[in-house]
């Protein structure tokens, strides 16, 4: 059962970063994003979504076994991430205009 879980999570933290690279390309290829609007929040993300990928994509293929600190790791990874995903997705792909008053 426990091995199972740490599947599972490796499974997940396999599929974040995959999302979150689409998601951020799609904002990029239909302009609700621009390469300006860019700040530091996805880069910090994506670093740290490819160590956890490939942590996680050894953990898959038995490479490394994973443990309970591992398995801590990559949970506070997934929640921080998909906070931060959820929180840069809603706050930076709006669109505000611009009024000009005399």
């Amino acid at each position: 059962m426990k091995n199972r879980f740490y599947k599972i999570i490796s499974w997940v933290s396999v599929i974040i970063p995959i999302l979150f690279f689409i998601l951020l390309i799609k904002e990029l290829i239909f302009e609700e994003l621009s390469l300006f609007e860019i700040a530091l929040t996805p880069f910090v993300l994506g670093g740290i979504l490819l160590i956890d990928f490939f942590v996680s994509f050894y953990i898959l293929k038995q490479k490394i076994k994973s443990n309970i600190t591992i398995l801590l790791f990559q949970l506070i990874i997934i929640i921080f991430c998909t906070y931060q995903t959820y929180y840069y997705n809603s706050a930076m792909s709006k669109k505000v205009d611009h009024v000009i008053s005399p």
